[in-house]
């Protein structure tokens, strides 16, 4: 039996949970079991969109020294060095930039506006939104 009858089949899972189900047409019914299957992952992507378009104006230190911060490849060092974005987004929008040297970055950024907040020493530019 394939993946999409055995989806569509009557006596399924959803039949016994929910008994309208059973009344509907079989590839409304199988629809709606795909996008049940799939809602977290769906849901968990949906999330990663609105934390990156968050994190996307997120300004990065004009002082930053990318040649110290672990786990950068050289080559996201150098173009990051070259570059100086002043924000997570414009370091993404440089070629060979990868979406984990952006998670680096911004993991970065926000260990130090908690080390600034807890030493009452943030700099001006340091974590902050852009535009503020």
């Amino acid at each position: 039996m394939s993946f999409n009858a055995s989806c569509t089949s009557r006596g399924s899972p959803a039949d016994r949970i929910w008994p309208a189900f059973a009344a509907l047409d079989a590839k409304i019914a199988g629809q709606l079991e795909i996008d049940a299957k799939y809602h977290v992952y769906l849901s968990r992507q949906a999330a990663d969109v609105e934390s990156y378009r968050r994190d996307e104006s997120l300004v990065l230190d004009p002082g930053l020294d990318y040649a110290a911060l672990p786990g950068l490849s050289n080559e996201v060092r150098q173009k990051l060095q070259l570059h100086r974005p002043r924000t997570i987004g414009q370091a993404g929008r440089i070629d060979g930039v990868t979406p984990a040297a952006l998670t680096l970055l911004v993991a970065h950024m926000r260990r130090q506006r908690v080390r600034g907040a807890v030493s009452g020493t943030a700099t001006r530019g340091t974590a902050t939104r852009g535009g503020a």
